[in-house]
């Protein structure tokens, strides 16, 4: 029997060791900070402030942080006041009221020896602690929903009244026995019912089961659950209605609940419930919504829809709904492949999972959205009168990724990045003649350096297929001789690699590695004809895609990269094409590391591998996969991750 191999083993034989591996992942993290959110606020003239939430790894405490950063703007004499950000952790949610006269916030209380975690609603105004709600102790519902799906946080108009999501109230089950001395039962108890199973929602849902929409109404100091929702259905993205009703999507609980983080065609729909405690639906039957938005007029409501079935994500409609008419019209249709908007360049289609809660411009007629187009994130203009679509950045040039943010009075806060710059933030305004001047409120450099990187475009080897193009991303250090060349999937299948920052790709960078990135045929961004062409070819046309990628990357770098170096990274969706790759073109991809793959998890080696990119990828692995050196268990050359 082999004898188990240790770390001692995997670097015997090259120059990389672990601690400097270590060291140079460090560096990587500890210059990467990424925007989640930001908010204009207090426009006064050309003066205004600028509130942004970022995000960044923290590797010595383990740990997730988020910090604050505010920083004060005079727009017309460019003149930027930045002050030192502050950590936020612990708040789970924020919310500014309309006036920005109020701050309200979900704050963590972690559990503290005896006493229960806690959930508190704090309301802060001016430079006070205004009022505390506990939400644990009025014991009307259960954990705040905080996720990207459910959860909502909006102010009503007049600042009285706070809506949010939040899990309903499930009593607690225990057994029959043993009995309690007194005899009593406590009346919030199910007896009997401890091993029931109670279905959640999938995947990075655990334990969300009914979320409810709930109210603070801060003049009576009163929490409630809003009347209405029926017991078979699940409420999220709720928003106030002109009515002081609730809109909210609701998706069905029957006949199961489905995995639903990645999943849009979910069955739901965009329902009103009204305050007498009825409720209507908006939306059309067989179809999944998201993000229903107001405009500021609160005349125009506009959500994304999609078919129930099919793909997991592809393709969304853009649909309006007049409040007073009661009508709703298609303002963006499913694009097939692509179609040429106002100014000329091409449109791939609408895919986006969200919008911002801030997406209208003050004319209530033109909103903002951000979407994938083939190997970029681009925002666009969209307007609900004239159904045109313009777009806020060249489609030429897919080198960067630009996102939009916020809006204000016709202030748009933005985005742009790279695959090896981190976001940079930036502050513009649309004139009268719909351009753009851009303030740059935040620069952010590169990572590393000495590098070519840029966007692949691709026709399948197969032209008798009804879609061939695709494309891929790669990123290749100047200044290496017979390196090896990663070739990493992403998951899905129906998402994408974009020109976004990524911490791994600089990591993979920096220790000379090579990378390529291919959107093969199936991801989204480029129109819903690429997207089903994957159905029924899983296996087959992402494999060939992926491989004609590595060569033609190969091809572009001779001496530089080394063909018989080729080595394969992927989690989920990406694990199980790295499987595919590995085992059809065995003599090419000579060693394989897939994350939570549908087939296994692991670095594997496939002969001839030589010890220097086996020790690279074995500490890539185990250092992406977030934690910073685990214990490695391996037998017969296969480390578990």
């Amino acid at each position: 029997m082999d004898s188990p191999i240790t770390s001692k083993d995997i670097t015997k034989g090259c120059h990389v060791k672990l601690d400097k591996i270590l060291a140079l992942y460090k560096n990587v993290v500890k210059k990467s900070s990424l925007p989640i959110s930001g908010y204009i606020l207090n426009i006064i003239g050309s003066n205004l402030a600028v509130k942004s939430i970022w995000y960044q790894r923290n590797i010595e405490r383990k740990v997730a942080i988020r910090s604050e950063l505010t920083q004060f703007v005079n727009y017309e004499t460019k003149e930027i006041q930045t002050l030192t950000s502050t950590d936020i952790s612990n708040e789970l949610l924020m919310s500014y009221s309309p006036s920005g006269s109020y701050r309200a916030l979900f704050r963590h209380i972690p559990a503290l020896g005896n006493s229960p975690k806690k959930q508190h609603l704090e309301i802060w105004k001016k430079n006070f602690l205004w009022k505390l709600f506990d939400l644990t102790s009025f014991n009307l519902h259960g954990d705040i929903a905080t996720d990207m799906e459910f959860s909502s946080f909006q102010w009503s108009s007049c600042e009285t009244k706070i809506l949010y999501i939040a899990e309903k109230y499930h009593p607690k089950a225990e057994s029959f026995l043993p009995l309690k001395l007194s005899g009593k039962s406590d009346e919030d108890t199910k007896k009997g019912f401890e091993y029931d199973l109670i279905e959640d929602w999938g995947e990075q849902m655990t334990g969300k089961c009914t979320p409810v929409p709930c109210i603070c109404d801060l003049e009576q100091e009163s929490i409630s659950i809003a009347a209405g929702c029926p017991e078979d259905l699940s409420f999220g993205q709720a928003i106030w209605a002109p009515d002081g009703g609730i809109v909210a999507v609701a998706w069905s609980n029957l006949p199961w609940r489905l995995g639903n983080m990645f999943c849009t065609h979910r069955l739901s729909w965009i329902v009103h419930l009204k305050t007498d405690g009825s409720y209507r639906k908006l939306s059309r039957d067989s179809q999944a919504v998201r993000c229903p938005k107001f405009s500021p007029d609160m005349k125009s409501l506009i959500w994304l829809e999609r078919e129930v079935g099919g793909p997991h994500h592809t393709c969304h409609r853009l649909v309006c709904y007049n409040w007073t008419t009661r009508k709703s019209s298609i303002i963006v249709d499913f694009i097939q492949e692509s179609i040429t908007i106002t100014d000329g360049q091409q449109f791939y289609g609408l895919y986006s999972k969200t919008l911002q809660p801030r997406c209208w411009l003050s004319d209530n007629e033109t909103l903002v959205i951000n979407t994938v187009q083939r190997a970029s994130i681009k925002p666009y203009l969209v307007n609900i009168g004239t159904k045109t679509i313009r777009a806020l950045s060249d489609d030429s040039d897919d080198s960067f990724n630009f996102g939009f943010i916020d809006t204000y009075k016709d202030f748009m806060l933005c985005y742009h990045s790279s695959l090896c710059t981190p976001p940079s933030l930036l502050l513009g305004k649309i004139s009268s003649a719909d351009r753009i001047d851009w303030l740059t409120l935040l620069k952010q450099e590169p990572i590393v350096s000495n590098f070519k990187t840029g966007v692949l475009r691709l026709n399948a080897d197969c032209e008798a297929e009804s879609v061939s193009k695709f494309s891929a991303i790669y990123m290749v250090p100047n200044d290496v001789t017979d390196a090896p060349l990663a070739v990493w999937s992403h998951g899905g299948p129906h998402s994408a690699f974009t020109n976004e920052f990524s911490i791994l790709a600089n990591f993979l960078v920096s220790l000379g590695f090579g990378m390529v990135m291919t959107n093969v045929r199936g991801t989204v961004g480029a129109g819903q004809a690429s997207v089903n062409f994957l159905l029924g070819k899983v296996g087959k046309t992402d494999v060939r895609d992926s491989q004609q990628a590595a060569e033609t990357v190969l091809k572009m770098f001779p001496g530089q990269l080394s063909p018989d170096k080729c080595v394969l990274y992927g989690g989920s969706y990406g694990g199980f094409l790295s499987l595919h790759l590995a085992g059809q073109y065995p003599k090419v991809m000579t060693l394989r590391a897939s994350k939570s793959s549908t087939q296994h998890g692991g670095v594997e080696r496939i002969p001839p591998a030589d010890a220097g990119s086996y020790a690279q990828l074995c500490a890539v692995t185990l250092l992406s996969s977030c934690s910073i050196i685990n214990p490695i268990y391996a037998r017969n050359n296969h480390f578990h991750i």
